[in-house]
């Protein structure tokens, strides 16, 4: 996700700033402008600095609050564990919505992570890094808490730390020089370095962490949910992201024997939650893709 992300980021705010330039000058010196630095006291430049991640999970949160809306209020989600029963439940509250809370933006019902305001996930939305820094804690919790269960993994610090100092490399360098942009034509930098690097490490980690839940589910006989391969394939990998959340803390809910907290997104979206997904069937069987039947019947 951070790697291609920054730099689109990168390439789409140069673009933004190209715009208000005039033609000849585009012409006379591209060059140049290739390895002009992100300038934050432009609008535009900031504008797409902070907004890059925005749409898609502002798109989330309106299907899921139209969703909510055509089940009824009150239509089956269930209200926030009382706070004497947070610490029993751990991972196992660390759903979808637990991890990318501006998913419920607009959900009129309680979801997680429980008691976080809305103008929290209002700022969550609009402001991607701090999506991404929620999400790096989401990370590193996980990977203590299967850490502690399992005796197998680095643990949070070991996971995180490397990719979260690569992509403030990455990001100051870019600020500075336009540094992942030279990285793309072969202009490698202390800077873009150490980002790849952090990017490369957060992949190997990912794909590490899928191994170990598949585990967790085949020691107990049943078939591993994920493809831990398909984190190669750009747009299946992040399917397979999101089957993680959900797979790890329905086990961890197993596990403790709590009733885990509804999730409105795997409620929405059932590639989410079935327990073995094919490429194949991703593609041909549209039906896995959101939960058009029950919106439609309730409307």
């Amino acid at each position: 996700m951070g790697g291609r992300a920054i730099v689109v980021l990168a390439l789409l705010a140069r673009s933004a700033d190209a715009l208000g330039r005039p033609s000849v000058q585009r012409r006379a010196a591209p060059r140049a402008q290739l390895h002009a630095s992100l300038d934050l006291t432009c609008g535009a430049d900031l504008a797409v600095f902070c907004l890059w991640g925005s749409p898609v999970p502002a798109a989330i949160s309106v299907l899921l609050a139209a969703r909510e809306r055509a089940r009824g209020d009150g239509g089956g989600a269930t209200a926030a564990a009382p706070s004497a029963a947070r610490d029993a439940m751990d991972g196992a509250g660390r759903n979808m919505l637990w991890a990318f809370p501006s998913f419920g933006l607009l959900l009129r019902e309680p979801c997680e992570p429980a008691g976080m305001p809305r103008w929290q996930r209002a700022v969550l939305l609009l402001n991607t890094w701090a999506a991404i820094a929620w999400y790096l804690r989401y990370k590193w919790l996980i990977e203590d808490e299967l850490r502690e269960r399992t005796g197998d993994g680095l643990g949070g610090a070991a996971v995180v730390t490397p990719f979260a100092l690569g992509l403030a490399a990455g990001v100051a360098g870019e600020l500075l020089g336009s540094s992942l942009e030279r990285s793309l034509v072969g202009e490698l930098d202390s800077f873009s370095a150490a980002f790849w690097a952090g990017f490369a490490w957060i992949y190997v980690c990912q794909f590490w962490l899928y191994t170990r839940v598949n585990r967790l589910y085949t020691e107990r006989g049943d078939a591993p949910p994920l493809s831990a391969w398909g984190l190669l394939l750009p747009g299946y990998n992040l399917l397979t992201g999101v089957r993680q959340v959900h797979f790890l803390a329905a086990f961890e809910a197993e596990a403790r024997r709590v009733e885990p907290p509804d999730d409105p997104f795997c409620a929405a979206f059932p590639f989410a939650t079935k327990p073995e997904l094919g490429f194949v069937e991703l593609l041909t069987q549209p039906a896995v893709w959101y939960d058009w039947d029950e919106r439609a019947s309730r409307s």
